[in-house]
């Protein structure tokens, strides 16, 4: 009976480990910090590969208010899952 639990918990921990981006959508972890005419810094979590490029469509969208396009600054590590992106608008 124990090994049966053990074995469903393991199971459970790996759908949801797999699964996880799935039921994240695009950007959904991107956060505005600040934004001017001048840049716009946006955090993010880097554990999925889709939020990089979704914080950059933000800040185009951003950049976009002043007749300006996005370009990619810098990205800082803010801790273990967070990171912060800094777009010059240009």
């Amino acid at each position: 009976m124990r090994g049966r639990i053990v074995a469903v918990f393991s199971l459970y921990v790996a759908v949801q480990g797999c699964a996880a981006p799935l039921l994240m959508p695009e950007g959904g972890t991107v956060d505005l910090i600040s934004a001017s005419q001048n840049q716009v810094t946006l955090e993010f979590t880097h554990h999925y590969d889709s939020e990089l490029p979704a914080a950059g469509k933000t800040a185009e969208q951003q950049c976009g208010r002043f007749g300006k396009h996005a370009a990619l600054l810098t990205v800082d590590r803010k801790n273990i899952d967070r990171s912060w992106a800094t777009f010059r608008c240009e």
